[in-house]
């Protein structure tokens, strides 16, 4: 049974419990009765809407928000870290294999791939849309890194979502550097 857990962070970077939710499955009806239930709760006690939210990118979840007629206002960020995560794990595919290294006990990714993800996160730390624009077609240059991907990239992340990943975008809110869900992890 799935916890569909919502959290704040205070301005002092504590982190509180708003509620915990037991959820039957994780679908799209199934959030949007949580979120109902949040709103209620919002009002009811007079507390006020949040000014962000970071997810990661659960599909449901955010058609859940999207659909909800208040908090559908929200500015909504996806959690880098998670985002990072799943380029690490889904392009390294694309490039040659890591190297054990006995000393250090861990696995050295190979110099192109430590390149793709430089560039990768010089893409998404772009301050201004003009940067990203042009990083972008450095990104997209053929040639410059595995088509896969660099295509991986640009359909699941990019093209759909880069105004809730793209720092240009995500600084436009007032959000105090909480890009990532990592801060409200204890709490599960």
């Amino acid at each position: 049974m799935p916890l569909f857990n919502i959290c704040g962070v205070t301005s002092t970077n504590k982190t509180f419990q708003v509620a915990a939710v037991f959820l039957s499955g994780e679908t799209e009806a199934q959030y949007s009765w949580a979120i109902v239930m949040l709103y209620r709760l919002l009002l009811e006690s007079k507390i006020p809407m949040p000014k962000v939210t970071v997810t990661d990118r659960d599909i449901a979840l955010m058609n859940a928000f999207s659909r909800h007629p208040v908090l559908d206002k929200v500015p909504h960020i996806l959690c880098r870290w998670h985002i990072n995560m799943n380029v690490l794990a889904k392009t390294k595919q694309y490039f040659p294999k890591a190297k054990y290294n006995p000393a250090t006990k861990k696995a050295i990714h190979d110099p192109s791939f430590q390149e793709f993800l430089k560039t990768w996160n010089t893409l998404i730390y772009s301050p201004t849309v003009q940067d990203y624009e042009k990083r972008l077609e450095w990104f997209k240059c053929p040639g410059v890194h595995p088509d896969g991907a660099v295509q991986y990239c640009l359909n699941t992340w990019l093209s759909p979502w880069k105004e809730k990943i793209v720092f240009c975008y995500v600084d436009q809110h007032r959000h105090f550097r909480f890009t990532m869900t990592s801060v409200v992890e204890s709490l599960h």
